[in-house]
């Protein structure tokens, strides 16, 4: 994953995050999509890749873990942050780190 946001667009802030080959012998195909959803349109959704995981950050004050084998949420992380996650990282010892705008930072 190249790009650590992404813009909810339409009804409920739907969006699908997707991966694209950029190999040429393949014309672009698509790789991987997953569907998500931010309470907030327009605003940007944070996202962090690790390994063949994706975490992807939320107004709902929770950020989800996205398995990007299986396009599924394998994980909800919730009731440590009391506002929107803005921000996450993977530390060297693959634990997250996350920021949120109630000026709180939680490791995982």
């Amino acid at each position: 994953w190249e790009s650590k946001f992404a813009y909810p667009t339409g009804r409920g802030g739907h969006c699908v995050l997707c991966e694209w080959d950029e190999d040429p012998e393949s014309h672009g195909q698509l790789m991987t999509s997953i569907s998500v959803t931010s309470h907030y349109v327009g605003e940007e959704l944070p996202l962090e890749p690790h390994r063949h995981f994706l975490v992807s950050g939320s107004d709902d004050e929770t950020c989800k873990v996205w398995d990007l084998h299986s396009h599924t949420c394998v994980a909800t992380l919730e009731g440590q942050h009391t506002n929107k996650v803005s921000a996450m990282v993977f530390t060297d010892a693959n634990r997250l780190i996350t920021a949120s705008q109630d000026s709180t930072v939680r490791l995982w």
